[in-house]
């Protein structure tokens, strides 16, 4: 049986499907989403509500019948190792300030 996050994060609901899940997006009629076209990119479903019966009731509905989501692929960052080892380098000799004694 799949897991059905309902996350009203578009960072989360990325890592849910990185991560193998089924998302189902909610998005909140109070806040602005930030990045939204990335749901949309991987056609996560949505759902929302005036309330919680409402939400509830949109997201059965999309999971009794739950859409195919795009795949994310993982960057291979083996890539552009050699073009950042030299920046990382330049930098290894500043610490955080919680290291400060």
């Amino acid at each position: 049986m799949p897991d059905w996050p309902l996350p009203s994060s578009v960072n989360t609901a990325l890592e849910s499907l990185a991560s193998g899940n089924s998302p189902v997006f909610y998005k909140r009629e109070d806040k602005q989403t930030q990045n939204f076209e990335l749901i949309n990119q991987y056609d996560i479903p949505v759902v929302t509500g005036a309330n919680i019966n409402e939400i509830n009731k949109n997201f059965n509905q999309v999971i009794s019948s739950y859409p195919t989501t795009k795949k994310i692929v993982p960057f291979d960052f083996s890539t552009i190792k050699d073009e950042i080892a030299p920046i990382v380098e330049k930098f290894k000799h500043i610490y955080s300030a919680l290291d400060y004694k």
